[in-house]
């Protein structure tokens, strides 16, 4: 099993992404031409955080470095907040979110390795 020997991140990069209204379907017909326009859903102003990670393993002699950007979504927080404030709550949302990946990795892994025994009983 590789042991986490060092993780390095800096200061996060926010972005604020204003509200987008939702707009219906429509459809216009001029002559013998019908115009068809699909309604989108709307979307909530929102913050976007990104961190970049960098984490040193070790297993058995061999050191590994994996680079990933992880990237939060803030909403209710409004276009006025510090950018401290935003950016530590975009840090605060990382180790939950990296939980449940790892949750549903344990998840899909136990069923590669209940197919695999089904293969080699048959």
């Amino acid at each position: 099993m590789a042991e986490l020997k060092d993780i390095r991140w800096g200061n996060g990069t926010v972005r604020y992404f204003s509200e987008v209204e939702p707009t219906p379907t429509t459809s216009k017909t001029t002559g013998n031409v019908t115009v068809n326009n699909m309604g989108q859903p709307g979307l909530p102003a929102y913050y976007e955080v990104t961190y970049m990670l960098s984490c040193d393993f070790e297993a058995s002699g061999v050191e590994i470095t994996n680079h990933v950007h992880w990237t939060a979504a803030l909403t209710g927080v409004g276009r006025d907040a510090p950018y401290g404030e935003v950016e530590a709550e975009g840090a605060r949302q990382i180790a939950p979110m990296l939980r449940s990946v790892a949750d549903q990795i344990e998840k899909l892994v136990a069923e590669f390795d209940a197919n695999l025994a089904a293969k080699k009983d048959e």
